[in-house]
């Protein structure tokens, strides 16, 4: 009865490890601590068809409730062992998660993106749009890393998984951000992690830059 007991739990280990392997890939979080002040995050599995959709994973964001939007796709229920994916594999396809942050302030902001994705010809193309004083701005971000999941089939075309991870760097912090995921790719989970510095924290480290700027002028003059 005991080794019975055994084998029930090996084989529950066993599928719930495969099942997280396969569709659950925050794999590569940000460098920042997640829930810490000025931050955001957010995260879609797409279990259903539903568009526009709140993170089914579950967010954190003071400033209000997250939502992709997906246009002109098409939702499978699973796709290579990878459960609920979106084809977006049309010119005109996309999915924008809408992430609000408010209010504007003139400090940097970073965007941390996670897609999950498999190829049907081409690669995600990840940029973030943002409206700052009536003008509208596009910023293309830049791949950190791409990672080889394993995933495994045979219940799609066989096509394996991939994650990217893209960092991209916006000069203010607007009152929303919208990530824009395009190209020939079938995704499966979408990531979005967002800080901005608090302007204490500026106020910081701008009292630390002039500190030390004259700590070296004080030498200087020790030494003319």
């Amino acid at each position: 009865m005991k080794q019975w007991i055994l084998v029930c739990m090996t084989v529950a280990v066993v599928f719930c490890g495969s099942a997280a392997t396969a569709w659950a890939d925050d794999l590569n979080p940000p460098p920042w601590e997640r829930g810490g002040s000025g931050t955001t995050w957010q995260a879609w599995t797409f279990p259903t068809a539903a568009s526009p959709t709140a993170p089914d994973e579950g967010f954190l964001n003071p400033n209000g409730t997250p939502m992709i939007t997906i246009t002109d796709g098409n939702w499978l229920p699973i796709e290579d062992n990878h459960v609920g994916v979106w084809q977006i594999t049309q010119p005109d396809s996309s999915i924008i998660a809408s992430i609000p942050d408010y209010p504007y302030t003139p400090y940097g902001k970073t965007v941390w993106t996670q897609v999950t994705w498999s190829g049907e010809g081409g690669v995600p193309d990840v940029s973030v749009s943002t409206t700052w004083k009536g003008n509208t701005n596009t910023f293309t971000g830049n791949l950190i890393c791409r990672t080889l999941l394993t995933h495994y089939p045979p219940n799609g075309n066989n096509q394996p998984w991939y994650q990217d991870v893209v960092e991209t760097i916006i000069p203010y912090n607007p009152c929303q951000e919208d990530v824009t995921i395009t190209g020939k790719i079938d995704c499966g989970e979408v990531v979005v992690d967002t800080v901005c510095p608090e302007p204490s924290t500026i106020v910081l480290l701008g009292i630390g830059a002039v500190s030390l700027l004259a700590y070296a002028w004080r030498k200087r003059r020790q030494t003319v």
